[in-house]
């Protein structure tokens, strides 16, 4: 029935410093039991390519997770682990954090140390990234929490706190975009595939900084999910299918992905398997201190990060977060509320727009058309949104529109996502001159509430996301499209849609790449020098071709509605 393991863990690197100088540490080997019996599920991740994608941090996390926040697991590591490239934590393997890399935990070899990570980067002078390690027993069960609060990094493992570290605000994009969560690892491309192996348990996100008391009455429960600070709570209670459910108070659902960003798939995402995480009884988890160790620290150097970019996930069609997901405030990048008297939509809009006129605050659909917004057009990555106050329930379609190489028309080149709110799908299709419309792969069940928010990503890359309150509900390949690595204007296309009503819309480019830090090479004995990290410059983005005036198109198909 129940059984005790017992594991040892020696104390972690604290603070990647500044310039010379010698790093102290205190090594601590917490004495502690872990338990297990049936903790219900844990899903198993098998270092490849597989991952889970939550929504956005900020809609997840709340107000204010930049400078207080706390992120508490079960893990469990297994297999060998891959070295850090550019001797970087922002490139270890994944177990929970956001795209493009800003915070998290981590695993991976740094300084030939292979460790649990704890990191948030802040881009202060001194220590753009600040990070704690933590030492592990592979195929062990460790509980590890992430505590940022009052300018300070935490690490606790097994309810004890190993150490801290000065830390301010952890950043965010410049561009509006904002970052998204994923569990079990971050893939960018074939070659920045950041996985992790392993078991992941009762994953609890607060937007509190949780006390010591506070992470060790819960390390060992299943949350009741209305806990004080809770934020998001995935506690594995699915057991089967592409869905984990968070069953914290927001409903901030995740979907289970075998492959993603060209990273093909090999048979199965993560792995609903039976967890021995925790059990029901046993000792509170104490550390002993050892005799202190001294390490010398090298002058820091900085390398540049992968470019980070948004997922391009393949799911299964009908794949989706619970109907009841909470929207929250519209995201960065907001381009017009529609807060101002009743009548014309104004100049910020061209295209059709006597088939829209603002009413009641809102964005009122009176006839067919496309309408774009002509203040500024985006980058080659790039997403567009809106909020659908009331969804006509009448045959029609409700279309953003991306990429669109004209601020007038859809027919100079243009991705269309058409969402119909009789069917309950959503298609993603194409325009060139040289090809038509086409259709990017099938249609996707998507199930729309009036008061969601219908979002979309396009990708130089040539990828297309689907979004649902910021969760991502399937992409298509459209790399065959010729415009799709560069930029462009995007807007809205509604047609026979007359009783809805639009709210919030917006769009940015997204994710500009940043600097994350190079730990020092330390040594026990001695000061030593780390080789320069490679510079990983993002390939520039092609300049906008100009299509041509007179179709070509030898292609059939055409989209719901036509032009």
């Amino acid at each position: 029935m129940l059984q005790y393991r017992r594991h040892g863990y020696s104390r972690p690197i604290t603070r990647a410093l500044v310039s010379l100088g010698l790093l102290t540490l205190v090594v601590l080997l917490p004495s502690f039991q872990s338990h297990a019996d049936n903790a219900g599920y844990a899903l198993r991740f098998d270092g490849v390519n597989d991952v889970v994608a939550l929504p956005e941090t900020q809609y997840v996390m709340g107000s204010g997770w930049q400078s207080t926040k706390t992120v508490s697991l079960w893990i469990r590591p297994s297999g060998a682990a891959t070295t850090c490239a550019n001797n970087s934590v922002g490139w270890c393997d994944s177990v929970l954090g956001d795209r493009p890399r800003w915070w998290g935990i981590s695993r991976g070899v740094l300084n030939g140390q292979d460790r649990v990570w704890v990191w948030n980067y802040d881009g202060s002078a001194d220590s753009p990234v600040d990070v704690i390690g933590i030492a592990y027993t592979s195929n062990a069960w460790m509980h590890v929490s992430l505590v940022h609060g009052g300018g300070v990094l935490r690490a606790y493992l097994n309810g004890v706190e190993l150490a801290s570290t000065p830390s301010g605000e952890t950043l965010q994009p410049t561009t509006g975009a904002l970052p998204r969560l994923y569990l079990g690892g971050v893939i960018n491309s074939t070659t920045r595939n950041w996985t992790y192996e392993g078991q992941i348990d009762e994953v609890s996100l607060w937007g509190t900084a949780r006390t010591p008391a506070e992470v060790q009455q819960d390390m060992l429960r299943i949350l009741s999910g209305t806990e004080a600070g809770l934020a998001a709570y995935y506690g594995m209670s699915n057991g089967s299918g592409t869905a984990l459910t968070d069953d914290g108070p927001a409903s901030w659902d995740g979907v289970l992905l075998d492959g993603m960003s060209g990273v093909p798939p090999n048979g199965g995402g993560p792995q609903w398997v039976a967890s021995d995480a925790f059990g029901t009884g046993g000792s509170t988890p104490t550390a002993t201190p050892t005799p202190t160790a001294t390490m010398t620290a090298s002058p820091m150097q900085t390398a540049t990060s992968p470019p980070p970019t948004t997922s391009t996930n393949t799911p299964t069609a009908g794949q989706s977060p619970s109907p009841t997901a909470t929207v929250g405030a519209p995201p960065p990048g907001l381009l017009d509320t529609f807060n101002r008297p009743n009548g014309a939509i104004g100049s910020g809009w061209s295209g059709n727009t006597g088939a829209y006129r603002v009413a009641e605050n809102m964005l009122d659909v009176v006839g067919n058309g496309s309408i774009f917004w002509n203040s500024a057009s985006f980058g080659a990555d790039q997403e567009a949104y809106v909020s659908l106050s009331a969804i006509d329930p009448n045959p029609g379609t409700t279309s953003l529109l991306l990429k669109s190489q004209s601020s007038t028309t859809a027919t100079a080149g243009v991705i269309r996502l058409i969402y119909s709110s009789t069917g309950q799908t959503v298609q993603v299709w194409t325009y060139a001159a040289s090809q038509g419309w086409v259709q990017r792969g099938s249609a996707m069940s998507v199930a729309f509430a009036s008061g969601d928010r219908f979002g979309a990503r396009a990708r130089a890359d040539g990828w297309i996301e689907v979004l649902r309150n910021g969760a991502v509900v399937g992409s298509r390949d459209a790399s065959a499209w010729p415009f799709s690595g560069v930029g462009g204007y995007i807007g809205v296309w509604m047609a026979n849609a007359s009783n809805a009503l639009l709210d919030d819309f917006g769009g940015a480019t997204m994710d500009a790449p940043i600097s994350l830090a190079v730990l020092p090479t330390a040594s026990a004995t001695a000061s030593a020098t780390p080789t320069p990290a490679a510079t990983d410059t993002p390939t520039p983005e092609a300049a906008t071709p100009t299509a041509s005036a007179e179709p070509t198109s030898t292609e059939t198909s055409t989209p719901t509605q036509t032009p």
